[in-house]
Order: structure tokens, then C-alpha cells, then sequence
């Protein structure tokens, strides 16, 4: 049988049905969709024109819902029997997204029958003897496979070696006619993402002339070819919802973090880091009539420390919760720098300090690195100093996503210190999906007293929001932010 137009079978009885819906539910295509699938899978007994398609398009813009299409689409009429792959940066991931939705769209087809398919495992097999599985993409097993499809959901994320020795493996099959690889995914990170931006740019050679009037947002081709490589490549959503106010909205949650609004709703390449506090959010924050202590000050605080002794400096940092406004205010910054090649020594600067400060303001903690200052703590304690170890791991990322939201809530003030400001601003930040780190590595500036600060305002949060009256150590308390 001919292979049919993509498009005249995706949208007729037995294309691609939503897996979400309870009843079959034919998937929409826009428009500009319709074009490119129409050029990339045309009807007819012929080769394919490509066999590497790049498929890069923003956020909510049917990637998922296209890759499924085509593993059915290749599954049903395409070099059948076929030997198909859906491939994820992990094992869940394949089986989550793409894997899922063939599933879904088969259950819901009303043309199949129980005996045109079966699911085994992570394995789908069609009555006409093509299988399509789910791997990882950096599982090893499948090397010398024999594929006539492949579809790589979010190749920005092939990083690691295995995962790139598997992608070599998983290039078009030179004895199969129409074996394809399909990716589909944002364009991912700068100086990382190097696998997907060099296949990208491969195959941007030259625009396809047949889908000239698609532009990328930016006035440039969105579709371009190179031999037998076509890249899709698109800056703007062109969904029904990809509204200026939906858009507008997105961008303001993602305050502060513009590299990942870019990244995820305009499909840029971006660098990992963003800026923690660009310095107008940190002027928002300034309050004229705040105080830093003073003599008879009767503020509650915590302090928080992020010491070294060599090349970095070393910053003591505190903080106070007014109960009327809700807000975490800086009241004390110290900074302490190596000098002439000499490192500092903690037991004459930080570590007196902190003890002054316990002595003529009310401290109700220290929060501190025990990595550096083990034996400062233990000064500080015969001195009655409250000391709360706060390891740099996940509780570091716990403060710095902490503090960034209530610098872009407007949830913190301070009275224009001139030395936290430039740390604070210095400070650059990597995203995950656990939260925010301030990462020292990826500046020469000095940040160390916005990472005391980020422990300190949680440590307020912490021990001074839910504070009634009597002074409580409860350092695994968290009260809000």
C-alpha cells in the first residue's frame, strides 16, 4: 500500500487520538504544521526527502503530540515491519510523554482492533509485526539496532558520554530506505547542549523554498535543509493559547529568571546561569526609614556566616522579621577579605565578632558552614552563642531559592548597604527542578555575602516568624516565604 499524506491521515479516522480525552478525539494541527508535515512526509512509493529532522518549537506547541504521530504514522505505513525507538533523557521520560501518547492514541483509535496491537513490557507491537519501545538515551543495549525510526524527545539534555556514544549508534540506518531519526525539543544551553546545536546548525544550510512564508519570529526562515537534514526552528508560539497576555503573564513568573523565560517560551539558546538580583530589583527593595543595628536596638536576629580563608572572602550577614510588614530585613553586613597573600584568620575577625554581636544585640542564632568554621562554632558556643550547623547541600538550595523569591516577591528590605548590594548583585544562579544555587564558579566577583544572606533571611523565616513571645530554637521550622 502507498504510503498516504501525513496529514490526510492524521486528521481523518485512524490518525492520531488524544490519550487525554475519553472519547476518540482527533488531534488539530495549525495551519503552519500542516505545511511542513505535508513537505517532510509527502504520499507516494518514493524515499523520504529526509532522514534527520529537527523539529525545535517553544513550550505547549504539540511537540509530544507530533512525535507520537509520526511513530504511528512510521509504524503503519513506512518500511513495515519496522523497528521503532522512542527515546528520553531517562527510561521514565520515554515512557511518560511520547510513549504514553502512541498508548493513549491507540486505546482510543476506533479502528483498531484488539488483534492490531499489544503493548508487552515497554514495548508496543502492531499486527503488522512493527514494534516500538521505549529506552533511555543513554542505554547501552540497544547499540547495532536495526531502527526505522527513532524520536529523541529534548535533545538539548544529551550531555554525558553514553548518551552520546548511543546517539552516533542511532543515526539512519544506511540499509533501510526511509530510517529517520525525529527530534523534537527546546534549543537548551550555551557551551552544553553542544550534540544538539551542532545537528542543528548542520542542517541550516539553506531555507526550504517551499515553506518560505513561515518566518521564526524574528524576521529569518524558520525552515531550512541541509542534504538530506531538515531543521524547524521557530522563536513564536502559534497555538490558540500563545496569547500576549498569556505570555505577558509567563514572563512575570519568571521574574528574575529571564534566560529561562527565553529558553522555554521563546525556544532561544541561552547560557545556564541568570543574574540572582539585577541591581533595579535590589533598588525596589530599599527602605529609607530601616535601621542597621544600632546601640539599644532590641530586634531579634540571626545571623549567618560563609567563611574561607583564602581566596575567597569571608561574610557575616543579619537579618530581622518585622511582624507588621511581613518582611525580612537586612540590619548587619560584614565583610572579610585575604589580603597580600595572607589568609584570614577566622579566630580574629569573624569568630570575635560574632561574639560581640551576641553580647550587645539580642542573636537568637548563628547559622554556619561547618565545613570551614567547626572550631569558630565551637568558641562561639562557650561564649553562649546559639550555633545551627547548615550544610551546603540541599538545605543551600532551600536559602538561595528562598531569597530570590522574596527579593522578587518584594519580601525583603534593606537600608542601602553599599557592600551586600554588590554581592547580592554579583551573584549568578543556576535553575533545577529542586529550586535555585548561587554558584560561586561561575564568577570572579565576590558573592559570599549574598549566600550569608540567603542562610540568614531563612534562618529569620525560620526562627523568628512564628515568633509568639518566647525566643525558640527550632531550626528545622519553616514558617513561610
Amino acid at each position: 500500500m502507498a504510503r498516504p499524506d501525513f496529514i490526510d491521515w492524521v486528521t481523518s479516522p485512524g490518525g492520531l487520538y488524544l490519550y487525554d480525552k475519553k472519547k476518540p478525539t482527533l488531534a488539530t494541527w495549525m495551519p503552519h504544521q500542516r505545511d511542513i508535515l505535508r513537505h517532510i512526509f509527502p504520499a507516494g512509493d518514493g524515499p523520504l526527502p529526509y532522514n534527520r529532522i529537527c523539529w525545535s518549537t517553544p513550550k505547549k506547541t504539540g511537540k509530544t503530540e507530533l512525535a507520537a504521530a509520526v511513530q504511528q504514522y512510521f509504524g503503519l505505513f513506512v518500511d513495515v515491519p519496522g523497528e521503532q525507538y522512542v527515546l528520553a533523557n531517562d527510561f521514565e521520560g520515554a515512557r511518560a510523554r511520547v510513549w504514553r501518547y502512541i498508548e493513549g492514541s491507540l486505546e482510543r483509535n476506533p479502528l483498531m482492533k484488539d488483534t492490531d496491537w499489544k503493548k508487552v513490557g515497554s514495548e508496543i507491537v502492531l499486527g503488522n509485526g512493527t514494534t516500538i519501545r521505549a529506552i533511555a538515551s543513554d542505554y547501552r543495549g540497544e547499540a547495532g539496532s536495526n531502527h526505522s525510526l527513532a524520536t529523541v524527545d529534548e535533545p538539548w539534555g544529551i550531555v554525558h558520554e553514553s548518551s552520546l556514544r548511543l546517539m552516533t549508534e542511532f543515526g539512519p540506518v544506511p540499509t533501510r530506505e526511509n530510517s529517520t531519526i525525529f527530534y523534537t525539543g527546546y534549543q537548551g544551553f550555551e557551551g552544553q547542549s553542544t550534540f544538539w546545536h551542532d545537528l542543528l546548525d548542520s542542517g541550516m544550510v539553506e531555507p526550504v523554498p517551499e515553506l518560505a512564508h513561515l518566518d521564526n519570529g524574528d524576521g529569518q526562515p524558520a525552515c531550512w535543509r541541509g542534504g538530506k537534514t531538515f531543521v524547524y526552528w521557530d522563536h513564536v508560539g502559534r497555538m490558540p493559547w500563545h496569547t500576549q497576555e498569556f505570555l505577558d503573564d509567563q514572563k512575570r513568573a519568571f521574574a528574575g529568571r529571564l534566560s529561562e523565560y527565553l529558553r522555554v517560551w521563546e525556544n532561544r539558546r541561552v547560557h545556564s546561569a541568570d543574574a540572582f538580583c539585577t541591581p533595579d530589583q535590589w533598588e525596589k527593595l530599599y527602605d529609607p526609614t530601616l535601621r542597621g543595628l544600632h546601640a539599644g536596638d532590641e530586634r531579634s536576629i540571626v545571623l549567618a556566616a560563609d567563611a574561607a580563608t583564602k581566596s575567597d572572602c569571608t561574610a557575616l550577614v543579619g537579618t530581622a522579621w518585622n511582624a507588621e510588614t511581613k518582611k525580612v530585613e537586612t540590619v548587619y553586613c560584614g565583610v572579610w577579605r585575604p589580603g597580600d597573600g595572607q589568609p584570614i584568620k577566622l579566630t580574629e575577625t569573624i569568630g570575635p565578632e560574632i561574639v560581640r554581636l551576641n553580647q550587645q544585640y539580642r542573636v537568637a542564632a548563628v547559622y554556619f558552614d561547618p565545613f570551614q568554621m567547626m572550631a569558630i562554632a565551637e568558641m562561639c558556643r562557650k561564649a553562649g552563642v546559639v550555633m545551627v550547623e547548615f550544610p551546603q547541600t540541599s538545605r543551600r538550595i532551600q536559602s538561595d531559592t528562598h531569597l530570590h523569591q522574596l527579593i522578587w516577591g518584594n519580601n525583603l528590605a534593606h537600608h542601602g548597604d553599599p557592600e551586600l548590594k554588590e554581592h547580592v548583585t554579583n551573584a549568578l544562579t543556576k535553575s533545577n527542578e529542586r529550586g535555585q544555587r548561587i554558584v560561586k564558579e561561575l564568577s570572579s566577583l565576590k558573592v559570599d555575602a549574598a549566600v550569608a544572606l540567603a542562610m540568614s533571611a531563612l534562618g529569620t523565616v525560620e526562627m523568628l516568624a512564628g515568633y509568639t513571645g518566647t525566643m525558640a530554637v527550632q531550626p528545622n521550622v519553616f514558617f513561610g516565604g
